[in-house]
């Protein structure tokens, strides 16, 4: 029977596995025949990483997706490291552990990077301008749930008088409802209703900077506006989601990419499908609100 061997060249001389949580990070070294020759745990901050990192020969440098994944890549990358960003979801698919300990996760994903990096089902993280571009929609998303938060909790106190406050556009509420708020509530609404309206000075600036982004930085969403329902917020929004059409190798592969795909169901019978299941942020599929 012939043997799948990898070739040597293809193995690094040293790679390295992080394991990334929010104050540290655990780290695991191997050398090019698979022996172990580091590991141990440090304090997760640019000048402690830069000082690790800039002390080991070029590796390669394998660690998850995550919350502080971008900039830990952006120090591996400018020191002269290969780096890898796995895939953490398929990540446990391939290892099959749902209980982990941060020493197991830097072993395995060294492992699994020095053998071969597609193991990981490698990602592509979004650069540093687009990342802090989407952050500017996040963040105008986080206003639209506290105030749509607020104006249903001043219509539900309210009805627990016996009355109820009148309809209303949501960023004319605050101005609408002042008059109609009940005397006995007035102490505890009123000043939800002065929050309102800094909520809504503060959307106003969001759209301003949305349609600024638009129009200098993002000229391509003017294509995605001319589709009957697509607006400024939309076309942005999954822009800056896809980031980099190059990634995809044909054009039906973005639906899948932003979850437009049915679930797959096994039940001890061929596989059947289920209703569709976002993969990515929520925010793809949010209405201008």
């Amino acid at each position: 029977m012939k043997k799948n061997i990898i070739p040597a060249s293809r193995i690094p001389e040293l790679t390295i596995g992080l394991d990334l949580s929010d104050r540290s990070f655990q780290f695991c070294e191997l050398n090019a025949t698979g022996e172990m020759v580091g590991e141990g745990q440090l304090k997760l901050d640019r000048p402690v990483l830069r000082k690790y990192l800039a002390g080991q020969p070029k590796a390669r440098v394998a660690l998850e997706t995550g919350g502080q994944s971008a900039w830990v890549k952006q120090v591996i990358e400018e020191l002269g490291h290969e780096a890898v960003v796995a895939n953490a979801r398929e990540l446990q698919a391939v290892t099959g552990r749902s209980h982990r300990t941060d020493h197991h996760d830097a072993r395995q994903l060294t492992r699994l990077a020095r053998v071969d990096r597609e193991l990981l089902n490698p990602v592509k993280l979004r650069d540093a301008q687009p990342q802090a571009d989407l952050f500017v929609i996040r963040g105008r998303a986080l206003l639209v749930e506290l105030r749509t938060m607020l104006i249903n909790f001043a219509r539900a106190v309210t009805k627990t008088t016996g009355q109820r406050l009148p309809a209303s556009v949501s960023h004319r509420f605050a101005e609408r409802m002042r008059e109609a708020v009940p005397e006995a509530l007035r102490p505890a609404l009123l000043p939800l209703l002065r929050v309102l309206d800094q909520v809504g000075e503060e959307l106003e600036s969001y759209e301003e900077s949305i349609q600024a982004l638009a129009d200098q930085r993002y000229p391509e969403t003017r294509w995605l506006r001319q589709v009957p329902g697509v607006g400024t917020l939309t076309g942005l929004t999954f822009v800056l989601t896809v980031n980099d059409p190059a990634r995809f190798a044909h054009s039906r592969d973005v639906g899948p990419f932003v979850g437009l795909v049915p679930r797959r169901l096994t039940n001890n019978s061929p596989l059947m499908e289920d209703r569709t299941v976002p993969l990515v942020p929520h925010l793809v599929f949010t209405k201008p609100v």
